[in-house]
């Protein structure tokens, strides 16, 4: 069986469409270099990790954002 490598790269985005009376308006877009990964703990076990710097695209949204997130799965 090939293994996933530990840690992978790759590009998030995010962004909103506004209120819906005011379409296109007072939106937020981020993007920037992600990534993510896990680790298997045990038989039907894994914590899955993931973080990102995201820059922001218009002027509505925060000039950087850093986020993370670590989930525990089993089955």
């Amino acid at each position: 069986m090939a293994r996933r490598p530990a840690l992978r790269a790759r590009i998030q985005g995010f962004g909103t469409l506004g209120r819906t009376n005011d379409l296109g308006h007072q939106t937020e877009s981020r993007m920037g270099p992600a990534f993510f990964g896990q680790l298997v703990t045990g038989p039907r076990r894994k914590l899955k990790y993931d973080a990102a710097v995201l820059f922001g695209l218009n002027h509505n949204t925060p000039t950087t954002t850093v986020r993370f997130e670590l989930e525990y799965e089993t089955n």
